[in-house]
């Protein structure tokens, strides 16, 4: 699994939880296609992107890595922050797309804190 633009490189263990359910090159061969497909998703993700506003009344934590080379907080994040005006952003310095992998105690401080500001006042 290639780095994915933070600063910190996957563990072995982790590697290896990733890796678990595709042993053999031959099964890993739908993790290669998938994000094509998802690229080639458009359609779907407008109707998704148009019907977001049926959830827009609820609250939303929005955790980003600052390094994330697939998906920019400047191309992605604002059009969350825009849809849901009760939102709270952490922007987790150093991190790319695999934050939870690669900050999970910046993660774990975020959700912890909106939860007791935002959900269990």
């Amino acid at each position: 699994m290639p780095r994915a633009g933070g600063q910190k490189k996957l563990s072995k263990e982790a590697l290896k939880a990733y890796r678990g359910p595709f042993p053999t090159r031959k099964s890993r061969y739908p993790t290669y296609v998938f994000p094509r497909e998802l690229r080639g998703s458009h359609a779907f993700f407008n109707e998704v992107a148009d019907n977001l506003s049926h959830l827009s009344h609820l609250p939303l934590l929005l955790t980003w890595g600052e390094a994330d080379p697939a998906l920019s907080m400047e191309r992605f994040g604002h059009r969350f922050e825009q849809t849901f005006p009760n939102h709270h952003t952490v922007i987790l310095e150093g991190a790319g797309h695999f934050f939870q992998e690669e900050v999970p105690e910046q993660v774990t401080a975020a959700v912890r804190q909106w939860w007791k500001d935002k959900i269990h006042t």
